[in-house]
């Protein structure tokens, strides 16, 4: 899957939307997927039951998600279930017994920077499944694909958050750098990822967190970035459709992932 004058309004109204009550967005249109998608993982949590995220396992107990997703919760009281497209039973649950967000996510006045909205959670078990590799470069033009149980409608249409049960995919494509500059939200084009939201279709609230990736030369699975906001250019957007998606890159922040994870 981001709120008091109209521009921090729609800072809140970004990263809340792409997150649920504290993530990032769901697929507003794509399909119903069939991948099994090994490394794919859902957040959610018992006392917070509005609470929806995406995640990505890049090692037998780390998950790479977005920082705005769990920033603002106990890692304790956070469940991870991985192995399944029914984010409500099936698969793998563990969970979070570490949380490590990423040192340049809050600047020094204490606003978030959404550059590096990246965190990791520390599984208290390993998770017996393949973790995805990071891919090792992105550039416009490359087809990837994007995934998530958030909003399958956009906000105006519906107004409550309401997660989808079983996952839902979307093919698109990395755009130029420029799609996503000059916002209400900086962009970076050294640690973010422009993506299309073809036919106004896209992340939106409650896909936070999840990945972006493209499939290898050899055919399997590459992470590219993870989910973040949507590349508002002025108020009232909605950044569900209206606007480019934005997201992390994952190639970008590898060696700070790699420091901590191993």
């Amino acid at each position: 899957m981001r709120k008091r004058s109209w521009v921090a309004a729609a800072l809140v109204m970004v990263v809340t939307a792409l997150a649920g009550t504290g993530s990032a967005q769901a697929i507003v249109g794509g399909r119903k997927s069939t991948d099994p998608y090994s490394f794919l993982a859902t957040l959610n949590s018992k006392e917070f039951p509005d609470m929806q995220c995406g995640g990505a396992l890049i090692a037998p107990r780390w998950v790479l998600t977005a920082a705005h997703c769990v920033e603002w919760i106990e890692p304790a009281k956070v469940q991870v279930r991985l192995g399944s497209l029914d984010r409500t039973q099936g698969g793998h649950v563990r969970t979070a017994t570490q949380r490590i967000i990423h040192p340049g996510y809050r600047e020094p006045r204490g606003f978030a920077n959404d550059w590096y909205d990246v965190a990791l959670l520390r599984l208290d078990k390993p998770v017996p499944l393949a973790a995805i590799r990071f891919a090792d470069r992105v550039e416009a033009g490359m087809r990837t694909r994007i995934m998530g149980w958030g909003r399958a409608c956009n906000a105006i249409e519906c107004p409550d958050v309401r997660m989808e049960r079983y996952l839902k995919e979307l093919d698109t494509q990395v755009l130029p750098d420029q799609r996503c500059a000059g916002g209400l939200l900086r962009f970076s084009d050294e640690l973010e990822i422009c993506t299309d939201n073809p036919n106004q279709q896209g992340s939106c609230g409650g896909d936070s967190g999840g990945p972006q990736v493209r499939r290898g030369a050899d055919g399997q699975w590459e992470l590219l970035g993870v989910t973040s906001h949507g590349a508002m250019k002025e108020a009232g957007e909605d950044p569900c459709e209206d606007v480019p998606g934005v997201y992390a890159d994952a190639t970008a922040l590898k060696g700070w992932v790699t420091r901590h994870t191993g």
